[in-house]
C-alpha cells in the first residue's frame, strides 16, 4: 500500500486555500453531481408552470445542495 503525506503551511494564504480545497473535494464533487444530474428534474415542473420566481428557486436549490454537501464557498475564494 502506498501512502502520501501532503504538507500545508496554514499561515500562508495559498496553502490555507489549497487545504480548504482538499478538504472540500468530496463535497464539491457531490454538489456538482447533484446540480448536473438532479437539479433540472427537481425544478422543471416549476419552470413550465410559472416563470415567476424560477431564478430564485434555482439559486435556492443550488445553495441548499452546496450546504448539504458542506461546500463552504467563502473558504474557497
Amino acid at each position: 500500500m502506498s501512502k502520501v503525506t501532503i504538507g500545508f503551511d496554514l499561515r500562508r494564504d495559498q496553502d490555507l486555500r489549497d487545504y480548504n480545497l482538499f478538504n472540500n473535494a468530496e463535497g464539491m464533487f457531490n454538489a456538482l453531481f447533484e446540480i448536473s444530474k438532479n437539479l433540472k428534474k427537481k425544478i422543471s415542473h416549476q419552470l413550465e408552470s410559472d416563470d415567476n420566481g424560477a431564478l430564485d428557486l434555482v439559486f435556492k436549490e443550488i445553495a441548499e445542495i452546496l450546504e448539504d454537501n458542506n461546500v463552504l464557498i467563502d473558504k474557497l475564494t
